[in-house]
Order: structure tokens, then sequence, then C-alpha cells
């Protein structure tokens, strides 16, 4: 990560958790030009690591002193799932924008008061994917908004994972968290229901504008092999309206030798890929650079908490559903 680069503008932004995704987030903005400020994190260990990997970086022993930090005027939050709200309301009241990585709770109880926080001061918040700032989704999500497939009725994500935890446990980890795309695309879900087992995992989603139906598939693969991904798994997206169909191939790897973007509509089939950039760090460099450019330009960061809370909601049912069994109303 130490490397000779062009300096910019500092980018005042310091990292709250210093594990693997860290690492990712970090590495995206040096790649972008810019230098992370500080980092903190629970295990005092983790935080020496990733501060030893870091040019110009102050390691804190604590949120509160990181907060205080006159040159961080901005937080990529990384930590736990379980404290990752109360890190980011932390940040909130103390007037620190805060870019939280998705998922922002692991309750909805959780995620309304970290809403309820942001209302009450000025402090900037922006939900972090990075799907949001990879070239493909983008541009998937672009023709679909656009309606160049007429109007949206259906969406289907695949992910195969070659090494994961058993996909029967409860909570929204890792892949279940991937389900959360269906709102980006279609717009807010409305009910959902999750059957599971030690190996797979099905959801069907119903969402508020009629006609719109999703489901979202995670099967475990472990003797599968993810071309140049950082991580063992990947991800692919199918999007139908009334004249045609966008798939997404892959974001992780690429697990699909196909074009990274391709569109059937009435007759004709068109793919994207040229001049489209698939790997999954220029996303981390993007998202870095957008950032950046909102805390430089005071500009509010997109998308922000209600899209953050809309999302734990849906992930909260989809977990429950698949627990508790039978449908759940997303309220």
């Amino acid at each position: 990560m130490k490397r000779e680069k062009e300096k910019s503008r500092p980018a005042g932004v310091g990292l709250v958790g210093a594990g693997t995704e860290a690492r990712r987030i970090a590495r995206g903005y040096s790649e972008a030009g810019f230098d992370i400020t500080a980092v903190w994190d629970p295990d005092p260990e983790a935080c020496a690591a990733l501060d030893a990997e870091l040019d110009d970086c102050t390691a804190y022993e604590s949120l509160e002193r990181l907060l205080a930090d006159p040159r961080v005027h901005g937080v990529e939050i990384t930590t736990p799932l379980d404290r990752r709200a109360h890190d980011a309301a932390e940040a909130i009241i103390a007037g620190v924008a805060a870019s939280v990585r998705a998922p922002v709770a692991a309750t909805v109880e959780d995620a309304t008061r970290l809403s309820e926080t942001i209302r009450q001061h000025e402090s900037k918040f922006r939900y972090f994917d990075p799907v949001h700032h990879h070239a493909p989704h983008a541009l998937a999500r672009k023709l679909a908004l656009k309606e160049e497939i007429g109007y949206l009725n259906g969406i289907r994500i695949k992910t195969a994972c070659a090494d994961i935890g058993p996909i029967l446990q409860a909570g929204i980890e890792e892949p279940l968290d991937r389900l959360a795309l269906a709102q980006w695309f279609l717009g807010r879900a409305v009910e959902v229901e999750t059957m599971r087992n030690e190996s797979a995992s099905v959801t069907i989603v119903r969402f508020e504008k009629p006609h719109r139906f999703g489901n979202f598939e995670a099967v475990q693969c472990p003797e599968l092999s993810v071309p140049f991904s950082e991580r063992p798994w990947d991800e692919s997206i199918e999007i139908g309206g009334t004249t045609g169909i966008i798939w997404v191939n892959g974001f992780w790897g690429a697990i699909a030798d196909r074009a990274p973007v391709v569109m059937r509509r009435f007759k004709r089939m068109v793919s994207f890929g040229a001049d489209i950039i698939v790997d999954p760090r220029a996303a981390y460099r993007r998202a870095a650079m957008s950032f950046v450019r909102a805390l430089q330009n005071g500009d509010a960061p997109s998308p922000g908490i209600n899209e953050a809370l809309a999302d734990v909601k849906l992930l909260v049912a989809a977990a429950k559903s698949a627990t508790d069994g039978g449908r759940v109303r997303i309220e």
C-alpha cells in the first residue's frame, strides 16, 4: 500500500475499523491519490498492523481521540456489524462525516437510532456499498431506470460461494446482505420469504410497485475457482422488463465468461464491455473520490440514511423468515 504517488489535496479521512474491508478501502484512497489520516480499531493489534501499512497515518487508542483529530473531516466505518451503527453515531455527534459500509446495523432498532441521530445533527452520512460505484452495475442500473427494457418487473440475484460460513447461520451476514441490491434496482420491497439449508438459500421478494418480484439465490460451491477475485465468491444479476432483459455478469471475480453487461431489447442483443472497467478495486477508487469530493465541496454524499435503513429492514426480514419460516412483511 505504501508507494510513490502524486499528492492531492488532503482527504482528511480516517478509518474506523482495521480489517480486510478497511484495507480495500485504504487501497482505494491510495489509488485515488489520497492519504488516510488516522485509524482506530477495537483490536489494538489490528489497528497497529494496518497503521504500519499506511503512510502519514496516526493510530489512535480510542474512537473518541480519532474523532477529535482536527485533520479528520470524515471517517470510513467498517467495524463489526453489531457496533457499526454506534460508531457511526459517535462520528455524527462529533461533527465528522461518516461513510458506513453496508449494512449499517445488525438490527432495525440500531439503524433507526442512527437515523434519528443523523437527523438531529448537521454532519453528513454516506451509505457505502462498493457495488454502487462499480461501472458495470452502475451502467445496468442507469439502463434499467431509463426504461431501456420497459417497465421493470423482476430481478434475480445469484451468488456462488466457494468458501464462506454456513448459509444456515442466522443474521444478515454475507452472502444474504447482497439481497440489498434488489432495492437498489427495483425500489422498496414490502414482503420477503426465505428458505435455507446448510448449503443454499433462496429469498423471494415482493416490491412496493405493482407487478414487481425478485429472488435472491446463494449456493455453496466448495470446489469453485473464482478468477482474479479477492473473495471466494461471485454474483450475477438478471433484471427483467416488459421489453427486454439486462444481465450483469460478475463483481468480485469472473465466473461467467461473458461481457460485463448484456442487454436484450426487443429483438436486439447488445453487449457492453469494451470501455468498462470490471476490476472491483476500481469501485473502491471511485468511492474514495466521491466521498472526498463531497467533503471538499460541502455536498451531501449519496445514497444516505433512508436507503441504508430500508436495506436493513429488508435484510432483517429475510433473516427472520429464514429462522421462523413463512412470509415476513417489511414495515
